[in-house]
């Protein structure tokens, strides 16, 4: 009976993860035909990438990526900081560098950070305020990214740098960006 009650739990947080993440629109992929160019769109919205090897490393930047049909050796690479007024309002991101297998394959400056910020909110008595920025990166190092076994992103802005560990895709119940992005590949293999 204990067992049955442990298998439980764990497939219904799994669940709750998965149904959160949908519901927040985290680690989704949307694909879409641009109105103007009639080419396919295919986006991974922003989620998690680990910020260490331990489940206690707590990550600060989410992740997303873009396809473009009209583009297809490109991936755009979506950097967003999410925060309050209360706490570390912005950021300015300056440049992403990707490490696979110990060599470091590229760096790319990013584009100008949007800084954007919500009304007050009544219920929770704050201003929510959020950091965005774009790099643009070869198809070959994304396609590397997703085949390597050691693969460490360092995002650098005003306010220093930040670690991450791309190839580490769960971390006992937690799920990394990793983890979701075979579906994100298969999506964009369709149209290429």
């Amino acid at each position: 009976m204990k067992k049955a009650l442990i298998i439980l739990f764990i497939f219904t947080a799994l669940g709750c993860q998965s149904t959160g993440n949908k519901f927040a629109g985290l680690c989704q992929v949307e694909e879409q035909s641009d109105t103007f160019t009639n080419k396919m769109r295919v986006e991974f919205t922003n989620c998690w990438v680990a910020a260490g090897e331990s489940v206690w490393d707590t990550p600060v930047y989410k992740f997303g990526f873009v396809w473009l049909e009209d583009q297809p050796d490109i991936i755009q690479v979506n950097l967003t900081y999410d925060s309050t007024v209360g706490g570390q309002s912005y950021t300015n991101f300056e440049s992403i560098m990707i490490n696979i297998d110990g060599n470091r394959e590229v760096t790319k400056e990013l584009s100008d950070t949007i800084l954007d910020s919500s009304g007050y909110n009544n219920v929770s008595n704050t201003i929510y305020t959020s950091s965005r920025a774009a790099a643009r990166i070869d198809m070959r190092v994304f396609e590397n990214m997703m085949i390597s076994n050691d693969v460490r992103i360092r995002i650098n802005t005003s306010n220093g740098y930040s670690d991450y560990v791309f190839h580490l895709s769960e971390n006992g119940m937690t799920k990394y960006a990793k983890y979701d992005l075979d579906k994100f590949v298969t999506a964009v293999n369709k149209y290429r």
